[in-house]
């Protein structure tokens, strides 16, 4: 049950990301200190980086290769529009436990296109392993090539 559930939501997550359904995440994104996100160097470019994932915290996260991405306009973030309303994300899900990390691959070339020079953030979620709760977490970045 537990499997279908996490099924469903990495769902939810995917047709939500299209552009007439443009999620802001402002107040769903999570502070704390259990998942840290950065940038492996000398990935980033206008379509795409590789990002590091570690958990800090005594539960797992499951994560999946979905993302969205948001730039900051006037002091306020704005989802960007996608290329087009069909974003096919794979289900392969990572089990991130207590000190461990991973590292994605995120190609935003097909839904967003190349990014502007600017400031974005790209934004994952989590499933709480202990809860089935949803987490979103936000990696801060800029484009100035």
């Amino acid at each position: 049950m537990k499997k279908w559930v996490i099924i469903i939501m990495i769902f939810v997550f995917m047709t939500g990301c299209s552009k007439s359904n443009k999620i802001k995440y402002e107040d769903k994104i999570d502070n704390h200190e259990s998942v840290v996100m950065f940038l492996k160097d000398g990935t980033l470019t206008s379509t795409s980086a590789t990002i590091i994932i570690k958990n800090k915290v005594k539960k797992e996260w499951i994560f999946n290769i979905g993302f969205s991405i948001e730039k900051k306009e006037n002091d306020t973030w704005v989802p960007l529009d996608t290329k087009n309303s069909e974003n096919t994300w794979t289900l392969k899900k990572y089990i991130l436990e207590q000190d461990d990390e991973i590292e994605l691959y995120q190609n935003w070339e097909e839904i967003y296109g190349n990014l502007d020079i600017g400031e974005y953030r790209l934004i994952k979620y989590a499933v709480d392993s202990t809860n089935d709760e949803i987490s979103y977490f936000a990696l801060n970045f800029k484009i100035d090539f």
